[in-house]
């Protein structure tokens, strides 16, 4: 789901006007949309959304993803590239950060999500800020919901509860040069340790690097396909999670 798409719904639905909309970045969207589907789901508005599931599958997935059997085969769009003998998802995320610092701009992220929790990365070119999002309870399956064990694990990293956002853990990676390694050890130790997602669910990468992409761009999320054996759409790389 897009920049555009997200903004679209709440100017529809009465929630911005378009010149307000025109303002926000993606994550001020974001916080905007979440409480403008939690405000429907609790009927303070009736107006039913068309993108509704689109919001539970990409922002805030609560339910347990179907079997690879039981999923419509996948779309190439376009002729694939030669495909690596195994998923490299470390490395692929490593390119996938490296390319969003670099030339990434406007309504870009870059967001993991295995077994049903995320963890989301934006990039704010003005002040070179790499901003990290960690979903809580409200946006991830029962059985990974976090105790207090859970979010102390988060606290030594440096991820902590956001004040003004519902259930969102935060931070910046922001050192100079970046430690890309660290940070994606960093990433897959919290769906090791804190969501404790079990091996073999499905994972997958959805990497947007700006609302309007230049062919530099659209070649960088290409780059991606080096790095995982299966792909859904143009900006979702797949792979089965194995720890």
């Amino acid at each position: 789901m897009s920049f555009d798409d997200f903004r679209k719904e709440l100017v529809e639905a009465g929630e911005l006007d378009s010149a307000e909309a025109e303002k926000l970045d993606f994550m001020e969207l974001i916080r905007i949309y979440q409480k403008f589907k939690i405000k429907q789901a609790t009927g303070g508005a009736s107006r039913p959304s068309s993108l509704k599931a689109e919001l539970m599958r990409t922002s805030s997935p609560k339910r347990s993803a179907r079997s690879r059997a039981d999923k419509a085969p996948r779309k190439e769009t376009e002729a694939p590239k030669k495909r690596s003998k195994l998923p490299r998802p470390r490395e692929g995320l490593a390119y996938a950060l490296e390319k969003l610092t670099t030339i990434a701009k406007g309504g870009n992220y870059c967001m993991t999500v295995i077994g049903g929790c995320w963890v989301n990365f934006r990039y704010k070119k003005k002040g070179n800020h790499l901003y990290f999002q960690v979903a809580g309870d409200k946006y991830i399956p029962k059985r990974s919901h976090l105790k207090m064990e859970h979010i102390e694990i988060l606290k030594e990293m440096g991820i902590v509860a956001e004040p003004m956002s519902d259930d969102i853990f935060s931070t910046h990676f922001d050192d100079k040069p970046r430690n890309m390694e660290g940070i994606v050890d960093t990433v897959f130790e919290i769906f090791s340790k804190v969501y404790r997602v079990s091996k073999g669910a499905d994972a997958y990468i959805e990497f947007i690097i700006g609302s309007k992409p230049s062919a530099e761009m659209t070649g960088a999320v290409e780059g991606m396909y080096d790095y995982f054996n299966d792909r859904d759409g143009k900006s979702k790389f797949c792979w089965e999670w194995n720890g």
